[in-house]
């Protein structure tokens, strides 16, 4: 499940950019539908694991009871609305959600190195 939830999470990212870069046309917003799909499927199980990697900030209420920094790509139900939303830190997001993924991979590797 992490690795599809990685996938998954480099797609959003990669949708992202492409929107802040060419805009919010037709097959970005279907690109991030259909990723958005899928991280709304993957992430739950996931969350409290990676969730212990984030740095510590004050949840975003703007989307419900409190979105972590990964709920805040998906959780918009467009990519116009994350790009709306962002406020001027979705490169900040991004980069706390690479670092924590990161971060459980080697503490995931290290516990294998340990068996």
């Amino acid at each position: 499940m992490l690795t599809e939830f990685e996938a998954c999470h480099e797609e959003l990212v990669e949708t992202l950019c492409d929107a802040a870069r060419f805009g919010c046309g037709p097959s970005v917003e279907e690109r991030y539908r259909l990723a958005r799909s899928r991280a709304l499927a993957t992430y739950p199980p996931l969350q409290p694991l990676l969730g212990a990697y984030l740095p510590a900030e004050p949840p975003v209420r703007r989307f419900g009871a409190g979105a972590d920094a990964f709920e805040r790509l998906f959780l918009p139900s467009t990519v116009a609305d994350v790009l709306a939303g962002d406020g001027g830190t979705l490169i900040e997001t991004v980069q706390r959600t690479r670092e924590a993924l990161a971060a459980y991979a080697l503490h995931l590797r290290a516990l294998m190195g340990k068996l």
